[in-house]
């Protein structure tokens, strides 16, 4: 498994994710983008987060999540930024708007010190949907939550994912729009672990 090959499945995966076209419009140039975008969030995981694959014939799916100790911020004087990036993809005006849309989304997630695990991208290939990846891959994320005693959180923009998560045991903690012209974004966290354990 390569950066290379994650972020192409990522780039594939989310073209039609309504953060995704809302964040990169052009549709002839999203997965492009895309792929240049979320290959830096691929590097930090692969560097000191957890990646989970299935692969087939070539990578089928991935699941990119951190413990509660993990930190994913890499030395500051390395390019490119995320931030930098997508100034360079969408130009300062747009860049700027996308920031604002996060920072409205911030402010409407409740704040609180729970440890928890975060999951920031499961993902399966488009040719490999429907055929259970991509909730073997969200088991086995959900089962070392709980073996560290700690909830599981990530967010989606996607409505059509809220069931699939909610038939796993995670419930929505918070609803927020990225700004005036962005989507909702559902923050989802799981039910049911154990406390008082402790995270690895």
């Amino acid at each position: 498994m390569t950066v290379a090959e994650i972020r192409t499945l990522l780039a594939r995966a989310f073209v039609a994710d309504p953060l995704m076209v809302w964040v990169f419009p052009d549709e002839h140039d999203r997965q492009q983008a895309l792929a240049a975008w979320l290959g830096l969030m691929v590097e930090r995981y692969v560097e000191a987060g957890e990646v989970d694959v299935v692969r087939e014939e070539r990578l089928a799916a991935v699941a990119l999540w951190r413990r509660p100790s993990t930190t994913l911020a890499g030395p500051a004087d390395l390019l490119p930024t995320a931030d930098g990036l997508l100034r360079a993809l969408l130009g300062a005006d747009r860049a700027a708007e996308v920031a604002a849309g996060f920072a409205a989304v911030r402010a409407g997630t409740p704040e609180d010190d729970v440890p928890h695990c975060y999951l920031h991208f499961l993902a399966v290939d488009p040719d490999a949907r429907r055929r259970g990846l991509g909730a073997r891959l969200l088991a086995g994320v959900l089962d070392r939550s709980r073996a560290a005693g700690v909830p599981l959180r990530l967010d989606t923009t996607n409505p059509g994912n809220l069931p699939f998560y909610e038939s796993h045991g995670l419930r929505v903690r918070s609803e927020a729009r990225l700004g005036p012209t962005g989507p909702v974004m559902w923050g989802l966290q799981s039910t049911g672990t154990t406390t008082g354990a402790a995270a690895s």
